[in-house]
């Protein structure tokens, strides 16, 4: 997907289960949200093209450092483990194991950096969290997509894709998705704001239709799909 695509859905996807903690915890929110951003960008660092390395202030940090620190350190880490690392996009970038390998390395970086400026800050916990859910959610995204991937690799190579070309202009699910997302986003916010509901019991209902909603969304996406 598109570099705008994958933010938009990681994002409106994250705010579906926080906006019920709105306004109250507006820092926490904005902490793990902005880390899921970076997030979801990440996997395409794997490509020169990416979004992310045009982008300005710290999302352009982020891109500048992985391919000649991050990437380098996760083939090592591969290495020891007896896996092969392939940094041809859409390969171990967009994996479940690697997103966890390179959201721990650039955590390991952040809580060194923030502490050798005497800046560190619990809070930050939630940012590094947000790198590892945006990851994830980039891959799901992914699935949906003609071009696929295969998210369980090194343990298992089963390719999933779906039938998204977000080359095409006149695809359009994905923007509808996250406009359908950010919808539920505020009705969340509003049973919090305006009838009184206390977070976890939104949540309740929250998180369960939001899977549902996921799971909808790939059976959509798999229209088109070749065979």
């Amino acid at each position: 997907m598109k570099g705008t695509e994958h933010l938009s859905l990681s994002i409106a996807t994250v705010l579906v289960v926080l906006a019920p903690w709105l306004p109250d915890n507006a820092v926490q929110v904005a902490m793990l949200c902005a880390g899921v951003a970076i997030g979801a960008l990440l996997p395409d660092t794997d490509a020169k093209d990416a979004k992310i390395h045009h982008m300005n202030a710290i999302s352009r940090i982020f891109g500048a450092v992985m391919r000649p620190f991050i990437m380098p350190l996760m083939r090592a880490i591969y290495g020891a483990l007896g896996y092969p690392f392939n940094p041809a996009h859409r390969k171990s970038l967009h994996t479940l194991f690697g997103v966890g390998v390179y959201s721990v390395l650039l955590s390991l970086f952040i809580w060194v950096a923030l502490s050798l400026l005497g800046q560190w800050d619990p809070v930050a916990l939630l940012f590094m969290a947000g790198l590892a859910a945006g990851g994830v959610l980039h891959i799901v995204e992914d699935c949906c997509t003609v071009a696929g991937c295969s998210p369980g690799a090194p343990f298992r190579d089963t390719k999933i894709n779906g039938g998204i070309s977000t080359g095409k202009r006149i695809e359009r699910r994905p923007v509808h998705f996250a406009a359908f997302l950010l919808a539920a986003a505020a009705f969340a916010l509003a049973l919090r704001l305006h009838y009184g509901m206390q977070p976890w019991a939104i949540l309740a209902y929250a998180a369960p239709a939001l899977l549902l909603s996921w799971g909808l969304f790939f059976y959509i996406a798999q229209f088109g799909a070749k065979s």
